[in-house]
């Protein structure tokens, strides 16, 4: 049986055109496999750089033939080619095994696309004439195809160079000059636990008592596609996500709902290192030493707004002269930093180091907590100060801030959070701004009876947030409808980690983002988000962000990295360490949906939202999820995950990364220019950034002192390979220095009015504003009687002997 077989049954008679999609890495034969399916010419084949198309007569079908390029730079436009495929064919080099984690991944996010549900895939594994490939079977294994359960599937080993396995005689086409496709010799039918390997004395053919070469395929039709915003138009959810597997996942398809999978439990066991708990330790002034004056040679620096190769000149902690060429004392100490990357330390705007949860207190201090952050090039973290119910909110800042002062090891901030309402919490919160340098509060919209304010009090807060020129931000939930549906799962008996995403689904973040917006667009007040988990509150924050309402976001790492489906794992321990809020969503489609409204900027910032806890603590909640603790670990991966699910994908710039890392941030909290960018007189919160390093996440090698990593396994290209915060280096080519040193908080200043331009407040001191200079490039300028060189005298022109004096 063959292709036209398929056809048949997939196509009535009167219609007789198919669309096939050819996808594959680059170098995988796909060029060669199309031409010899068109029987053309193989001798000479070039690089596909866009797309070529074939159309294959073949027994009356029309087969249309989209091959594309498989360079990585050309992979974000496959997205534009998947409307109304009938059959994707994916062809996979199988002599090049040093690539197969990399051509996994890619099949694995082609297969997750919204647009590409139920095709139907055939996979090639092609160049099997070299001695060295891997057969069939190895690669469906490698790829774990046999976990795929939501469409029809077929692997086939090929050569393309020599036609094996290719094209047989099938249906009379050869006979009448029609080239006939075929797909045989190793079949891996879907449901299959291992592989079938079919060879028949000179020919192949698939053993296949159905009508085709998958089975089953004349019952089900295809999902009808509809084409829209032209050839090229723009395509929502570039990738899609593989969430990193877990040894006890590996094997299974993770399924939704308890009706889907055994009842079964199991038990994860991940050897973790030991922790030592340090004290932070003293600092030691070095003096006028060379540690005070560095020099970054060669690398390539990085900013929002551009790309330059520059080198970098600090002293003193601060960024003296950025450019090529310096000149600079004698005795600064000079780091390389040829082929890499020279950006802006990372600034992190939600962290919960030590903060009170149910009784227990989440594991990173403010020593660990910011020496994970400096390992991971984050160089600053803004922290929330979380009072109890009736709690004053300005000794709940000085506790904060006492913890901070004994043991950070970088740059902190402080958001408070307006936990309760009063005459009394608004005279705080002037106090705050005025005496104590806050500039954001952070309101609850959920944890009803805790946190929770009213729509009333949320328009109080809100207005005198403005008042007071302080950033509003919300935690996003509807508490009302969590308390109810809460109480509902309980009573039916649902009782483990599952329960926490069911209790507040997508819908109940995504309607109290829409009204936190429609509150705060009431009274003028600018709004920031945080943290944004859902595909739908993101989409209303960008709605809003169009009418040109004054509203900001913040994706998690953990929202970019994972989704949640991990929450209905067989292992409880697994499960509840995957438990935070809002919650991972179920959607695998979400975390590259964010990280495209990352990369549109739609979203500003990518925040870790670090509140982590040992399996210990998370164990309170065995009987009842609500006394699971919340929070996941992400402030020593924040920025390796960004990079590998932005820059690394192809979704996002250079610039984009820096922004969305680092300078978004302190422009939204008013410490820009001090932080958040490369110029001079900032301060030299620094990271040389590796692209070519690759590493994978894991429990066993974090900084952190959670014996859990919900990016367990998740590999990432790219890693810091120097920190500097105020010019002390932090990280040399290695874990995080041991020791710390003093560092007091951001420059305390109130975040700047709503009207940023026509309403500006008085620069800080140092800080040069462009607008108000007397420089200008139109009318009288200062060398305007300054007569005009006719000519310049050359002694010896370049390449010629010198005379000494121009050259």
């Amino acid at each position: 049986m063959g292709l036209l077989s398929l056809l048949r049954k997939l196509r009535p008679a009167q219609e007789r055109e198919v669309r096939l999609l050819l996808l594959g890495l680059d170098n995988a034969g796909k060029t060669t496999l199309l031409k010899a399916l068109a029987s053309e010419d193989i001798t000479q084949i070039t690089p596909t750089q866009g797309f070529n198309i074939k159309s294959v007569l073949s027994d009356g079908f029309k087969l249309n033939v989209w091959d594309i390029g498989g360079q990585r730079k050309i992979r974000p436009y496959w997205r534009n080619y998947f409307d109304n495929t009938d059959v994707l064919i994916y062809v996979i080099d199988s002599a090049d095994r040093k690539r197969f984690d990399e051509t996994g991944q890619e099949l694995a996010e082609l297969l997750a696309e919204d647009k590409l549900v139920g095709v139907p895939v055939l996979i090639f594994a092609n160049k099997q004439d070299l001695f060295n490939s891997a057969p069939a079977s190895e690669i469906a294994e490698s790829l774990g195809l046999h976990v795929i359960r939501d469409r029809e599937w077929q692997i086939q080993g090929c050569s393309a160079a020599t036609n094996e396995g290719v094209k047989v005689r099938g249906d009379g086409g050869e006979e009448r000059g029609e080239p006939s496709v075929y797909f045989g010799t190793i079949t891996l039918k879907y449901g299959m636990t291992s592989p079938r390997r079919t060879a028949l004395n000179g020919r192949h053919d698939v053993t296949d008592g159905g009508g085709g070469f998958i089975p089953g395929m004349g019952e089900n039709k295809q999902v009808p596609r509809v084409l829209s915003g032209g050839f090229f138009g723009y395509v929502d959810d570039a990738f899609s996500q593989r969430t990193p597997e877990l040894p006890c996942e590996r094997g299974e398809t993770r399924a939704i709902g308890r009706s889907q999978q055994s009842d079964t439990q199991v038990t994860e066991v991940i050897e973790v290192k030991q922790v030592q708990i340090l004290d932070a330790e003293p600092w030691k002034d070095e003096g006028d030493s060379a540690q005070n004056r560095l020099l970054i040679k060669g690398g390539q620096v990085v900013n929002e707004d551009q790309v330059i190769h520059a080198d970098v000149y600090i002293e003193e902690g601060i960024i003296k002269q950025v450019g090529l060429n310096l000149i600079t004392p004698g005795g600064a100490r000079i780091i390389e930093a040829k082929g890499k990357y020279v950006i802006p330390g990372g600034v992190d705007t939600q962290t919960h180091f030590q903060q009170p949860v149910a009784g227990t207190v989440s594991c990173d201090d403010f020593y660990t907590g910011t020496r994970a952050a400096l390992a991971g090039g984050t160089t600053t973290v803004l922290d929330v100060v979380m009072p109890e119910r009736g709690e004053s909110l300005v000794d709940a800042h000085d506790k904060w801030a006492g913890w901070a002062e004994q043991k950070a090891c970088c740059d902190y901030g402080l958001h408070v959070g307006v936990t309760w309402w009063s005459e009394k919490v608004k005279l705080e919160m002037a106090e705050l701004v005025s005496e104590h340098g806050v500039n954001s509060f952070k309101m609850f919209m959920a944890f009803k009876d805790q946190y929770q304010l009213s729509d009333a009090e949320l328009l109080k807060a809100f207005n005198h947030c403005k008042q007071l020129g302080a950033v509003a931000q919300v935690h996003a939930e509807n508490g009302d409808a969590i308390k109810e549906m809460t109480q509902r799962l309980l009573a039916v008996g649902v009782t483990g980690p599952e329960g926490h995403e069911l209790s507040r689904p997508e819908e109940v973040e995504a309607e109290a983002t829409q009204r936190a917006c429609l509150l705060a667009h009431q009274v003028g007040c600018p709004l920031h988000i945080a943290p944004v988990m859902s595909r739908s509150a993101a989409e209303v924050v960008a709605a809003h962000r169009r009418r040109g309402q004054l509203v900001s976001g913040e994706a998690t790492a953990a929202a970019l990295a994972t989704d949640g489906t991990h929450q209905w794992n067989r292992c409880w321990r697994h499960a509840a360490a995957h438990v935070t809020c809002p919650p991972l969503r179920p959607d695998p489609a979400t975390p590259q949906h964010l990280a495209g409204m990352l990369a549109n900027n739609d979203l500003q910032c990518a925040s870790s939202n670090h509140c982590s806890f040992t399996v210990q603590q998370k164990e309170a909640g065995q009987d009842d999820f609500t006394k699971i603790p919340q929070g996941v670990n992400g402030v020593e991966d924040r920025m390796a995950v960004l990079w590998e699910k932005g820059v690394a994908s192809g979704k996002m710039d250079l610039c984009q990364f820096v922004a969305a890392t680092s300078t978004n941030a302190a422009k939204l909290f008013n410490i820009y220019p001090q932080k958040g960018v490369i110029a001079v007189g900032s301060d030299a919160d620094i990271v040389i950034w590796d692209p070519t390093v690759v590493q994978r996440l894991s429990a066993k090698t974090h900084q952190q002192r959670c014996d859990f990593s919900v990016f367990e396994g998740l590999q990432c290209r790219g890693a810091p390979a120097w920190v500097l915060s105020r010019g002390r280096l932090c990280l040399e080519e290695g874990p995080a220095a041991a020791r710390r040193w003093r560092a007091g908080p951001p420059r305390p200043a109130p975040a700047p009015p709503s009207d940023e331009f026509h309403n500006r407040s008085e620069p800080a001191e140092g800080v040069r504003n462009q607008q108000n200079s007397g420089f200008a490039v139109s009318g009288a300028q200062i060398d305007d009687k300054t007569p005009k060189r006719t000519g310049v005298k050359v002694h010896a022109p370049p390449g010629g002997k010198s005379a000494g004096s121009f050259w």
